[in-house]
């Protein structure tokens, strides 16, 4: 997967053994998690003309043997990468610091909400809300930012939900977030929640992307306000003021982040973000 001099992915593993009821990881992939040699993924990533990569693994500390062998063999590489990570999975503070010492310079977190009741609907009680801020003070002490993926309009969303989750997204100190729209991918739990439901808004599948559209609707706001809620969180969370209060321990690299997905809100819509009445 080599895209250029700054465009660089690498895969070492497959598979993720979460349920999140969302994700659509196990249609594509299956259930069988799977694992390239260690000297197979490093030689690889020797050869990278890139001097920094990002590792397209679903969850790469999902075996902590695995990864501090993977994480030894590339101490001395010289490059830095990214990876996605589930933030239980960064307790173990022996493989955080063979992940820095090994060229990682940020980490993603699915933290997807900051509603108890919303990560209970998404399958997601790994996370728990009360260690967000431990956690990623502990990633930040390692040096690592954290670009964290949020998405509104699970069933525990309602119009508060976007000005509180942009409080507590510059609280805990987030170097940089991923935002999405509740998306039911076909066959995901979340599909078939909302089809048997009669909450499907489309069969358009232009409309499931996560960033352009509402293509369901929500359990206690209209597609209408979950759009505009979307919308208003990306603009407090991009606006130069919550940028600037959140250039923590890498700030060139947060800087970076922040300003591509700022400018992405001046993009005009491929269409209009809610569809029109199935017939």
């Amino acid at each position: 997967h080599r895209r250029g001099w700054l465009g660089s992915t690498v895969v070492a593993t497959r598979g993720c053994p979460h349920r999140c009821s969302f994700c659509n990881l196990r249609q594509i992939y299956h259930t069988q998690l799977r694992f390239r040699p260690v000297r197979q993924v490093a030689d690889e990533i020797r050869s990278l003309r890139s001097p920094i990569f990002t590792f397209w693994d679903d969850q790469l500390f999902m075996d902590p043997d695995y990864a501090m062998r993977l994480f030894q063999e590339l101490e001395g590489v010289g490059k830095r990468w990214a990876a996605m990570v589930t933030l239980a999975s960064t307790r173990n503070e022996r493989l955080l610091r063979a992940a820095a010492r090994a060229g990682c310079s940020c980490l993603f977190l699915g933290l997807e909400s900051f509603s108890p009741e919303s990560l209970r609907m998404a399958n997601k009680s790994f996370n728990v809300l009360e260690s967000y801020y431990e956690g990623i003070e502990r990633l930040h002490r390692h040096h690592l930012a954290v670009q964290a993926g949020v998405i509104f309009g699970f069933d525990g969303d309602d119009p508060s939900t976007f000005e509180h989750t942009l409080r507590e997204t510059i609280r805990v100190g987030l170097d940089g977030a991923t935002v999405s729209i509740l998306t039911p991918f076909p066959k995901t739990p979340i599909f078939e929640q909302l089809r048997g439901e009669g909450r499907l808004l489309t069969r358009d599948w232009s409309y499931f992307n996560g960033k352009t559209a509402v293509a369901f609707q929500p359990a206690r706001m209209t597609p209408q306000q979950l759009w505009n809620g979307y919308m208003d969180f990306r603009r407090g969370f991009f606006s130069w003021r919550s940028i600037l209060r959140r250039l923590g321990v890498r700030p060139l690299q947060a800087l970076a982040l922040n300003w591509g997905y700022r400018r992405a809100l001046a993009n005009r819509l491929p269409g209009p973000p809610i569809p029109p009445p199935l017939r």
